[in-house]
């Protein structure tokens, strides 16, 4: 009776621990203009010279905005950005982006 006991007790503590990270990923799923913003910090940490850093910080949130399509997943969202010729998709989970397709024409 007393391994049933603990079995159930061990059940029910995964189920709440299973419940509490579901509660967090679906808080902390990134929205379309997180994941603009965090394009605009990647793309500005990449760049060379402060007129092309200034540039960049000030036109990569609205063309990431614009040529972005989010899913959201409650969990977890994807991103598909197309500009031009790049292709990327982006997975965005508890405030965290993986990129998992980088791709040119």
């Amino acid at each position: 009776m007393r391994a049933e006991t603990n079995s159930g007790q061990k059940n029910i503590i995964i189920v709440l621990l299973l419940a509490v990270i579901l509660v967090i990923a679906a808080m902390t799923n990134p929205k379309k203009d997180d994941y603009s913003n965090w394009v605009k910090e990647q793309l500005v940490q990449n760049t060379d010279g402060q007129l092309g850093k200034a540039l960049t910080t000030l036109f990569a949130p609205t063309i990431v905005n614009e040529s972005t399509v989010a899913q959201n997943y409650v969990f977890f969202s994807v991103f598909r950005t197309d500009v031009d010729k790049y292709h990327i998709t982006t997975i965005g989970l508890f405030n965290n982006y993986i990129p998992i397709e980088n791709n040119t024409e």
